[in-house]
């Protein structure tokens, strides 16, 4: 049996703690530490955990250039930001140009050695590390919440705070605003730029034959001249003029942004939450919203949603049409995204990371999910073999789930593993299955409880207190 690792969950309520590049390199933060993977196809490949942070870590960025394509920067809740190798973990160098957390980190496309970090006292901090030289701009009173490195320029950055305005801001000119974007009314969790230049995304009008479908009466309609449909992957812009940025915000929705004419263009919402969603702490949990911008396909951005689906939006249609669901029914998250993350040498592979602990690995061409790979929220306290399968393996977590591991998986190197949560409200420290009854599994918690799983069914029944 080939060896199987589960690495620990990532961090929540971040704009950016996992990336990928074009090196087929995959990080994530968990907690203080960074894991390491390497990704050419499903699961992905375990390379190993960086470990130079004392605190956790809350934003990290890869390198796309190729002279620096092994690297990553880090930052953390210190206000310390390390540049370190993936290849042999170790740090090269650090800055101190923050004195309270870092709350996002991105990389110029432009310049190989321009990295771009911000906080959540609203301190913007630049950092070209081949000369180590360390600039900081005091933008606002407000938090930076997140940034988005422009593709066509090495210093323009796009800005999104914690009040909900959206800066423009060019450091390469002392940290000047060349915009300011109002619309949000609540904190900007994401930002996104188009990967094609231009504004002109006009949505396509229905044509006469979706005003009256006279085929449905009976009527032959063939001397009609239907208009052929250019599939939105070989549109390649939107115009000359300008350039496009996405943001997403607390207050659930999704805004593009004409950054020439600094005005919003279109406005997304985010549909109701459905059944699935089970809440953090009983609902009481603030919701997030993350976007991605799809590299090969101008016209759609990826988002979460509030009950756990991944949307598909495709901003040149109007109506029901510009809205889609990644997952089909069953499948993919049951609570909120925090991360989408394109996976770099394929552009049609994105991987998601989000509250249920589990990542999840997506073709968004063919709609499928290629496989899931399962962490963990905390220690693991019990381990118990079921007697009558002996491939059936329960944990018993400290991130207050249950862990059903089929060791006996088919596809090899990949990890199946059921998650049994309902009614859980603490550190999973006993578990017993019961001796004659196939499925019948017993836990213990931290707090004094005891319970009775059905995980034939995933029915929770008894709880003595």
């Amino acid at each position: 049996m080939p060896s199987v690792i589960i690495p620990a969950s990532p961090n929540w309520y971040c704009s950016k703690v996992t990336d990928s590049n074009k090196r087929n390199l995959l990080v994530y933060a968990a907690r203080h530490d960074v894991y390491i993977f390497g990704y050419e196809e499903f699961p992905p490949k375990f390379l190993g955990v960086c470990v130079e942070h004392r605190e956790k870590v809350t934003a990290l960025t890869l390198c796309n250039h190729d002279e620096y394509d092994t690297l990553c920067c880090s930052g953390s809740e210190d206000g310390v930001v390390k540049l370190w190798d993936t290849t042999d973990k170790s740090l090269k160098l650090e800055n101190h140009v923050h004195s309270h957390k870092v709350t996002a980190i991105c990389w110029s496309n432009q310049q190989k050695d321009l990295i771009i970090s911000g906080d959540d006292h609203g301190t913007l901090g630049v950092w070209q590390f081949e000369e180590n030289r360390q600039a900081a701009h005091r933008l606002e009173k407000a938090g930076i919440q997140c940034l988005a490195v422009a593709p066509y320029s090495p210093g323009l950055v796009a800005v999104g705070l914690k009040t909900g305005q959206l800066l423009l801001v060019d450091v390469k000119k002392g940290g000047h605003v060349v915009s300011s974007l109002k619309g949000h009314d609540e904190e900007i969790y994401s930002l996104a730029w188009c990967p094609v230049p231009g504004e002109d995304f006009k949505p396509a009008p229905k044509s006469e034959a979706d005003i009256t479908d006279l085929e449905s009466f009976g009527v032959d309609d063939s001397w009609r001249k239907k208009p052929k449909e250019v599939p939105s992957s070989k549109i390649k812009g939107f115009g000359e003029e300008g350039w496009l940025l996405a943001s997403g915000s607390k207050d659930k929705t999704i805004r593009i942004w004409s950054t020439s004419r600094g005005r919003q263009l279109l406005l997304m919402k985010l549909p109701s939450p459905g059944r699935r969603e089970r809440g953090d702490e009983g609902g009481r949990g603030k919701a997030w919203l993350t976007l991605c911008w799809l590299q090969h396909d101008s016209c759609r951005i990826i988002s979460s949603s509030q009950s756990g689906d991944i949307l598909v939006w495709d901003i040149t249609k109007v109506g029901k049409e510009k809205m889609s669901v990644l997952n089909s029914a069953g499948k993919g998250h049951t609570r909120f995204a925090f991360n989408i993350c394109p996976l770099g040498g394929d552009t049609r592979t994105v991987c998601t990371i989000s509250m249920d602990r589990q990542i999840i690995f997506w073709d968004v061409d063919l709609r499928y999910q290629l496989g899931v790979l399962p962490s963990l929220g905390g220690y693991v306290y019990v381990a118990k073999v079921s007697p009558f399968d002996h491939g059936r393996l329960a944990l018993g977590v400290g991130d207050a789930m249950i862990r059903l591991w089929n060791i006996n998986s088919p596809v090899p190197g990949s990890t199946e593993m059921t998650q049994l949560w309902q009614g859980i409200r603490a550190k999973v420290t006993a578990l017993c299955w019961h001796p004659a009854k196939e499925g019948i599994l017993a836990y213990g918690t931290d707090d004094g409880r005891v319970g009775v799983y059905n995980t034939l069914s995933n029915k929770y029944g008894l709880m003595f207190i």
